[in-house]
């Protein structure tokens, strides 16, 4: 199963969290957006040789400071999951 993983401030925040996490519910709903976007991305890729999912890491202090990490099974399923996003 896809994992996307949020980090805010150095806190893992989950789905139902996201409202607290932020001072301004618009960065709430963009980090959701963000959140969303990748799984719907992704939601399908699955390594070829092992069956797994990739694992997603999202992570920043606000939605203009985002870095994010992709992490799998074996080098094929993270190539697999770049190609899938776009990188």
């Amino acid at each position: 199963m896809l994992r996307v993983t949020l980090i805010v401030n150095g806190r893992e925040v989950e789905p139902h969290e996201m409202a607290q996490a932020f001072a301004n519910p618009m960065e709430a709903a963009a980090f959701t957006a963000v959140r969303d976007s990748i799984g719907n991305r992704l939601a399908d890729v699955r390594c070829p040789n092992h069956d797994e999912a990739p694992r997603i890491t999202v992570s920043g202090s606000s939605v203009t400071d985002l870095s994010w990490s992709i992490e799998g099974c074996c080098a094929t399923l993270v190539e697999e999951a770049k190609r899938a996003l776009g990188d």
